[in-house]
């Protein structure tokens, strides 16, 4: 029974974590961040400490980038040079 109460206790805390993303906005334009992951043309791009999915051509995990635009389906990432 505890067992179960430290998965439900830790599931919930869980997902408070994960609503305090902030919505992406004209305000992360111009930041810079490393791509974790990438399949294709979207990547999983870490920026100040926030996970965010991110369309960018060609990059690859341990990039650098930096935020170019905000778009409906998430960020648009260019490789830093």
């Amino acid at each position: 029974m505890f067992i179960y109460v430290l998965i439900v206790a830790a599931g919930l805390r869980a997902s408070r974590e994960f609503k305090r993303r902030p919505p992406p906005s004209a305000s992360v334009v111009g930041r810079r961040g490393v791509v974790a992951e990438a399949e294709g043309n979207w990547a999983l791009v870490k920026i100040d400490g926030v996970y965010w999915r991110a369309y960018c051509e060609g990059c690859a995990p341990g990039d650098a980038v930096e935020v170019v635009a905000v778009a409906d389906a998430g960020l648009v990432v260019r490789k830093r040079p």
